[in-house]
């Protein structure tokens, strides 16, 4: 279809219109969040003193005594449970952990225990052993003091002679390979998370992402 110069010219001017109504209704969206959660956040401020900021949860949940009993009563047992249970899980876990790391290196992990796990381990891809393995050595300045570092190998892909020269106090070596674990990484590193008893986060190495997960280790404290 051929249109006129005159025709041609209404159609941009109508796309252009659209364009701002889109723009428009946009920014009054985003003004109206704005404004709602400043109210949530004067009205819960006023009742228990919290500021929302970006650093708080993003789920506010609320009890209150007015309403039907059995509801009040059922929904604040249900939140009770949820937090006792994922305390629970989260306690299992660490005694998982705890309990592997003793019978492999004679390790119990406790308060004073370093937050990070470092699991050098002969089983899986060579390439992602010796990696991981150089990345932990050529960093070890970062890793001894305030980390356990812990070594299944033979020294076939691990050049355990270097991290036995370290004398660290936190490097662990036995020379038994030890099976795949359900729980520990063959390779990788798991962050205990500060002043608790609790698992912040697993990493489990592996070739396809091998870059991203060092470049992530690289910039967590």
């Amino acid at each position: 279809m051929n249109l006129t110069t005159k025709e041609y010219m209404k159609v941009l001017k109508f796309i252009n219109l659209i364009g701002i109504l889109i723009l428009f209704f946009t920014q009054c969206n985003e003004k109206a969040q704005d404004k709602h959660h400043q109210l949530i956040n004067k009205e819960v401020n006023e009742f228990s003193q919290v500021n929302s900021s970006d650093d708080t949860s993003k789920e506010l949940i609320f009890i209150n005594d007015n309403g039907c009993p059995n509801c009040i009563i059922s929904f604040s047992g249900y939140i009770l449970n949820y937090i006792e249970g994922n305390e629970k899980a989260q306690d299992k876990h660490y005694q998982l952990i705890n309990k592997e790391v003793n019978e492999l290196f004679q390790v119990n992990l406790s308060d004073d225990t370093p937050k990070k796990l470092i699991f050098i381990n002969d089983n899986g891809c060579p390439n992602c052993i010796i990696s991981f393995s150089g990345y932990v050595l050529n960093h070890i300045d970062r890793f001894k003091d305030n980390s356990l570092i812990l070594i299944n190998s033979k020294g076939i892909n691990v050049d355990i002679d270097k991290f036995l020269d370290l004398n660290a106090k936190n490097i662990f070596v036995s020379r038994n390979i030890r099976k795949q674990s359900k729980i520990l990484p063959d390779l990788g590193i798991i962050y205990l998370k500060e002043n608790s008893n609790e698992v912040d986060t697993i990493i489990s190495i592996n070739a396809s992402t091998i870059r991203e997960q060092l470049n992530y280790i690289e910039n967590k404290p």
